[in-house]
């Protein structure tokens, strides 16, 4: 363990001055994923990677929809709508922002709405 360090990565993620970015790793892994992704394993796989990146992106929910109707038991055939999330999560996967630390004693409010649905959690 090293004390006093500015920096840190942890777990594909880079901390420093009180900001918090994915390691491009992530990114490159996500866009080396096929446009239409076969089997229900690849799309759980992809699925798990975009879950781990998701408080990053912007309404991630209307992509994520889509492809998680894929796992339901009867799911329907892959068409373009499912093809159009894969490419534009990739698209929005290449260009992360930081993140910043928060900040104790302050509360956050965060938000996700989809034509599917909305949520919101009050963080302090």
């Amino acid at each position: 363990m090293v004390i006093g360090q500015s920096s840190i990565d942890f777990l594909g993620v880079n901390i420093s001055d009180g900001r918090y970015t994915f390691q491009p790793y992530i990114s490159i892994s996500l866009g080396e994923f096929p446009d239409k992704l076969t089997g229900i394993k690849q799309i759980q796989q992809y699925l798990g990677i975009v879950n781990y990146i998701s408080d990053f992106i912007p309404k991630i929910s209307k992509y994520k929809n889509f492809l998680a109707q894929l796992l339901k038991k009867s799911p329907p055939e892959w068409n373009s709508v499912h093809t159009e999330a894969v490419q534009q999560l990739k698209k929005l996967a290449e260009k992360l922002p930081p993140l910043q630390i928060p900040r104790p004693g302050k509360r956050i409010l965060q938000t996700d709405a989809s034509d599917e649905y909305w949520a919101a959690a009050l963080f302090e």
